[in-house]
């Protein structure tokens, strides 16, 4: 019997509540019931109805209405084809034909563009690898600006929609000045849906250097954050503005306050305690220790704040969930490679913790995890 034991859920409720919200979005879109799929989607949105865990529902019903189309675009990007390919192409003008006869719907128009949206973040990852980057991100930027033309149509419109929102943040590279207007529209869609966290995350990405901020505004906005969703998460918005910012920029990992981090992250755990959210927290935190090496101090500054975590409120590992935050993906839409992404995130979560409990295992203890908490034992 291994002397690491813990509880390994590959599928958890929530896990079924998202596949149910995203498997009707794709069987409407299917059956061609546009009107419904519309109908549901914007009942969705205007009601900020969400998962257990908090995901909302129009999201998941807009990811499966568009899953069909995006997901053989997708692959077919990985065989290679041309841009013009038929098979890149065939799937969203399809999309466009249905948008067409209902371009006043905001619903159907929000699936169409995210569809856009999807597909030219797909070939802008691929600039780095291609050997045409100049190409690879000139059809990158008019999937893009396709998608921002969509929304322009609803500008002055749909102000209290959440999901409008979402996609206006998401298209930001569009816009003409972009670092002017990151914190506004970021904001914005931060006061419509504040209980969300993945707003508050994208805004920390968006605010790197690299990107469209500074370490500085990223400080300084990651502590506006906080006190702006405070009713919400105590200071638990400074970790979630922090939290992919300190994986994808060694400088904003320098610029992590370890003990406003570690507070943070308690006042989240005290709002949600649900295991989920634990493994998330935790892979977060050790994340840049992972990235940046055990040497380097402001990674294992904050990988002891995901040990802390792991000490005193695991009890299970969600091994997706690990997977997800390893290779920066969003949990929204089904990955095609699920089980590679869950052994993954298994093998990362177990590896964590033999490290952690690495001098109780040399001496043949038992590290046992269960509902009443951690147990050292001989």
């Amino acid at each position: 019997m291994s002397r690491l034991q813990i509880r390994i859920k590959d599928r958890t409720a929530e896990d079924e509540h998202r596949a149910a919200l995203f498997e009707r979005g794709q069987f409407l879109a299917r059956q061609e019931r546009w009107a419904d799929l519309s109908a549901e989607i914007r009942a969705a949105d205007h009601a900020l109805a969400k998962t257990m865990g908090g995901l909302p529902a129009s999201d998941l019903l807009m990811a499966g209405a568009r899953s069909d189309v995006v997901g053989a675009a997708q692959h077919a990007m990985s065989d290679g084809v041309a841009p013009d390919h038929p098979a890149l192409l065939s799937g969203l003008q399809l999309l466009e034909d249905i948008l067409a006869d209902n371009r006043h719907d905001l619903a159907i128009t929000l699936v169409v563009a995210w569809a856009h949206i999807d597909i030219g973040l797909a070939w802008q990852a691929a600039v780095s690898e291609g050997d045409q980057p100049v190409k690879t991100q000139s059809v990158a930027a008019a999937y893009l600006d396709r998608a921002s033309a969509l929304l322009h149509r609803f500008d002055g419109q749909a102000d209290d929609s959440t999901a409008m929102a979402a996609a206006r943040c998401a298209l930001l590279s569009r816009l003409a000045d972009p670092r002017r207007k990151v914190t506004t529209l970021y904001h914005r869609l931060i006061c419509l849906d504040p209980r969300d966290p993945r707003h508050l995350r994208a805004l920390g990405r968006q605010l790197l250097p690299n990107r469209f901020g500074t370490l500085d505004e990223l400080d300084r906005q990651a502590r506006r954050v906080a006190d702006q969703t405070q009713g919400i998460w105590g200071q638990g918005g400074y970790a979630w503005v922090m939290s992919d910012a300190m994986s994808e920029d060694a400088g904003a990992c320098e610029r992590v306050d370890p003990a406003l981090l570690d507070a943070a992250i308690g006042d989240i755990l005290a709002r949600r305690p649900c295991q989920r959210m634990v493994n998330l927290l935790t892979a977060l935190c050790i994340r840049p220790r992972r990235k940046y090496g055990r040497d380097y101090p402001a990674a294992r500054q904050i990988a002891d704040c995901g040990e802390r975590i792991i000490r005193t409120h695991l009890t299970e590992l969600h091994p997706m969930v690990w997977g997800c935050v390893a290779f920066g993906l969003d949990n929204v839409m089904p990955h095609a490679a699920s089980p590679r992404l869950a052994a993954q995130g298994r093998a990362i979560a177990l590896e964590t913790l033999r490290a952690v409990f690495a001098e109780d295992l040399a001496r043949g203890h038992t590290v046992a995890f269960s509902a009443d908490g951690l147990d050292i034992g001989g």
